[in-house]
């Protein structure tokens, strides 16, 4: 767990305040009646199946959806994505890595908002640009082409983008999607290092007991919060059952709650109906895989710039 459990949430003002919303996208609501404060230090996982309204969430707090009841807030302000108050990372697989941008270029892109000489900048902008890619330990990659890139080097990229203007609050959208496991580690450490130097951070994630498990709190979504909490609360079958449709077991396991991920039913009749069939054999070993719960459809081939706001996820 990146937090001590119980989370000490830190008290004052919220980052993130909204209060009955519904939002979605061209006259379809795809969240309805949500009510979330996320506050300065948090580390919240969005946690929830496909379509069930992770990324549209992130979304709404970044200002990319409409808000058709309710109020959103970010900072004390509502939300308006020409002035968005919130660093953001998308899902690498909705970028154009054949895009002809360099690293560097990448993260001065963080710099647009708020820029009165764009597409040109200030030499005090390319200094702060070179010192957030020191931070992420890619300044000797400034010059390289993204697609050059391993997926860790490009997820951090991204990272020193967003961080780039110095936000209060990070919106990653399924961060370790796609990667293999020693980059989700790598990921998830940098995460955990900002979250402790004063960054605020909300992802989403499909993934249950590699990344949410860890995480300090969780808010589970289907369209609406069904639940949130620490994984030791949320991560139950009853909620899992409510959030996903489905039985799925839980477990406790060296102070830890993780599902219990079990052979396919398929796997299993196919077992017996093999023992039935009294060949003498022993059955065949099942393969397949646990449970696997995928992440929300996303837009792909999006320029490096774009924030892939339209669409419900």
């Amino acid at each position: 767990m990146l937090h001590p459990f119980p989370h000490q949430r830190e008290s004052g003002q919220p980052i993130v305040e909204l209060k009955n919303v519904t939002a979605g996208y061209e006259g379809q609501a795809v969240l309805s009646e949500v009510n979330l404060t996320i506050m300065p230090g948090d580390f919240v996982g969005f946690l929830g199946p496909s379509g069930s309204g992770k990324t549209t969430l992130l979304r709404t707090i970044l200002g990319a959806t409409r808000v058709f009841s309710g109020h959103a807030q970010v900072n004390g302000k509502r939300v308006d994505r020409r002035r968005s108050l919130a660093g953001y990372v998308p899902q690498l697989e909705t970028i154009d890595w054949n895009f002809p941008v360099t690293v560097g270029e990448v993260v001065m892109m963080g710099h647009t908002r708020g820029n009165p000489l764009f597409p040109w900048h200030r030499q005090a902008d390319w200094r702060t640009a070179r010192a957030t890619m020191e931070r992420l330990g890619i300044a000797d990659l400034e010059d390289r082409h993204i697609r050059q890139l391993s997926g860790g080097q490009q997820q951090r990229a991204f990272l020193a983008r967003a961080l780039v203007s110095n936000p209060s609050l990070l919106l990653l959208d399924e961060p370790t999607r796609g990667v293999d496991i020693k980059t989700r580690d790598e990921v998830m450490h940098l995460l955990h290092e900002l979250n402790h130097q004063g960054v605020a951070i909300a992802m989403t994630t499909h993934e249950i007991n590699p990344v949410a498990a860890y995480l300090p709190w969780l808010v589970c979504i289907k369209g609406q919060i069904v639940a949130e909490g620490p994984p030791s609360q949320v991560i139950s079958p009853e909620i899992l059952h409510l959030t996903y449709g489905a039985e799925m077991p839980v477990i406790e396991y060296e102070g830890m709650t993780l599902v219990a991920e079990s052979p396919h039913h398929f796997g299993r009749n196919g077992n017996r109906k093999a023992s039935a069939n009294g060949n003498g054999r022993a059955p065949e070993p099942v393969t397949g895989h646990g449970h696997s719960h995928h992440g929300e459809a996303a837009d792909h081939g999006h320029p490096v710039g774009a924030h892939g706001a339209s669409g419900a996820d």
